[in-house]
């Protein structure tokens, strides 16, 4: 008894110590069941499958950053538009009343557009006692005059020159035989190249068209315009500047705007 009395302390202090040194021996054994329950755990919740989030919609964002990019022009300054641009009222042949616009270029048509031909065709031999010379015919269905327009009818022989004003060939050559060729050969000056025509085979080239307009509101045709021709419509007077396969397009001389009116589109 003296014994615990005298040394409880340090049996106590070595019951202590033994206890922490048992738990400091078992703490790694608990860690690694610990450890161990955590990746069992994580594979579990690893194997769940996943949802997907569903997209936003964002088609009304969209739909507003588009109207930004690309605004609605207001046409305050176009026909029709008469908050601050208030039209006038004209009277009609038959007495009524009618915008003027009506009477203005929009409501011109292209009813017909023809090409203008530059031909050459060889039409025959005249023969004399002194020479023998070619018949050829040129017709120039795009000049500005209408005298130019016509066919003109030439007699030339071999190295001669196209007499027009604006030389268009020179005659260089005969094929076959002088009294009857087979057909004859023309060098093109502007192009500089060599040409073969014959009675049955003319040269023929587009050089520009003519077309038919008509305005709809009062009837009135324009018939076989060329460019350069001029139109008054509405108090405007309009030049036309270009004439294509199946458009015309036309100048206001004052503002300079121009207008472009497809065969197949009548207002």
């Amino acid at each position: 008894m003296d014994l615990l009395k005298n040394h409880y302390e340090k049996i106590i202090l070595s019951v202590v110590l033994l206890g922490l040194a048992v738990a400091a021996a078992y703490l790694p054994i608990e860690v690694s069941k610990v450890q161990q329950s955590l990746d069992q755990t994580t594979q579990e919740v690893d194997r769940l499958p996943v949802k997907p989030l569903e997209p936003m919609d964002l088609s009304t964002n969209e739909l507003a950053v588009a109207r930004v990019e690309k605004p609605m022009p207001v046409p305050f300054a176009s026909q029709g538009h008469n908050v601050f641009n208030p039209g006038r009222w004209v009277r009609t042949q038959d007495g009524g009343m009618a915008p003027e616009e009506d009477f203005g270029i929009d409501q011109l048509a292209a009813t017909r557009i023809v090409p203008l031909y530059t031909r050459i065709e060889f039409l025959g031999v005249r023969s004399s006692e002194v020479s023998v010379r070619y018949q050829i015919q040129v017709t120039r269905e795009a000049s500005e005059k209408a005298s130019d327009q016509r066919p003109k009818l030439r007699f030339m022989t071999p190295g001669e020159r196209d007499s027009s004003k604006d030389t268009l060939f020179v005659f260089r050559e005969v094929q076959g035989s002088p009294e009857a060729p087979a057909g004859v050969v023309i060098e093109l000056v502007e192009e500089g190249r060599s040409v073969t025509i014959s009675e049955d085979k003319p040269f023929e080239e587009v050089d520009g068209y003519a077309a038919d307009l008509r305005h709809l509101t009062t009837n009135r045709n324009y018939t076989d315009q060329r460019v350069d021709s001029r139109l008054a419509l509405s108090g405007e007077t309009y030049i036309i500047v270009a004439i294509g396969p199946a458009d015309v397009t036309l100048e206001n001389v004052h503002s300079h705007k121009r207008t472009t009116i497809h065969l197949d589109a009548a207002p």
